[in-house]
């Protein structure tokens, strides 16, 4: 009950000698052990991440030391097993409601770290994959959730993004999920647009001469690999489809798309 309090403190400024030591002890127990239910697990991590904007250095804590995406990985796939996906949203009983709030709050959570702060390994390679699963079966009959991973990864994928994310996102299958779904969009689904405009967000970051810090084979490396993976799926084609009434949907929906094709395109 603590914890779940602690959850939702929200941003205020707490000392960090009246926590820090006293959090990691709990989440290190819990990693060995698994005392903790599920909310409270989570609601000590948001605690933690709450503290991160007084405190850079928590960052490096929450990612290297208590491995954050390990560990809502594997949060994630307990409560994912827990769900029947194929039921509808009446058929859905009580304890399986509860789960799949939790997985809301988890990646509610996940994404608001990742979007926020800089930090980041090889884990996240696993996590965004585990995430992915989610959406492929959600996608029926529990779209809600899938829209809020879309959302999600577009907000990722911006000028910002450092290399390894944007390379995570394609290692992890982020890039594989966008162009199935793209390719089972029709125009009048809205999600067309997140679809759209994080390939456009893509486009725009691999097509910079390199970031800065980042070696320049690896990022041609990368950007070889969207390529090839965009050209295996016919995404041009599929792409271009929906481009000739671009300004349609934003008449439809109020979005602004750019009206130039070429900036829907990863080029080589």
């Amino acid at each position: 009950m603590v914890l779940l309090a602690l959850g939702n403190a929200g941003y205020q400024k707490v000392p960090k000698e009246l926590y820090l030591n006293e959090i990691k002890e709990i989440i290190k127990y819990h990693q060995e052990h698994r005392n903790l239910t599920s909310p409270a697990y989570q609601s000590a991590w948001k605690f933690l991440m709450y503290r991160v904007i007084y405190d850079n250095a928590l960052e490096r804590i929450i990612v290297n030391e208590l491995h954050f995406a390990r560990e809502a990985a594997r949060e994630l796939e307990v409560l994912r097993e827990c769900v029947d996906w194929k039921r509808k949203e009446e058929e859905i009983e009580e304890e399986e409601r509860k789960d799949i709030m939790m997985i809301e709050r988890w990646l509610d959570d996940i994404f608001c770290f990742l979007l926020c702060y800089k930090s980041h390994d090889e884990e996240f390679v696993g996590l965004f994959g585990c995430i992915i699963r989610i959406c492929r079966e959600a996608r029926d009959a529990h779209k809600e959730i899938v829209l809020r991973c879309c959302i999600y990864f577009e907000g990722l994928v911006n000028d910002q993004s450092i290399f390894t994310v944007v390379y995570d996102l394609l290692k992890g299958g982020a890039v594989d999920f966008f162009l199935e779904e793209i390719k089972n969009s029709s125009f009048k689904n809205y999600m067309a647009y997140h679809f759209l405009n994080f390939f456009s967000k893509l486009r725009k970051i691999l097509g910079k001469n390199g970031m800065e810090g980042n070696d320049c084979e690896e990022w041609m490396k990368l950007k070889r690999m969207m390529f090839d993976k965009m050209e295996e799926e016919g995404y041009e084609d599929i792409a271009a489809s929906f481009y000739k009434r671009l300004s349609d949907l934003d008449d439809e929906f109020g979005y602004d798309l750019s009206l130039n094709i070429s900036d829907y395109f990863v080029n080589v």
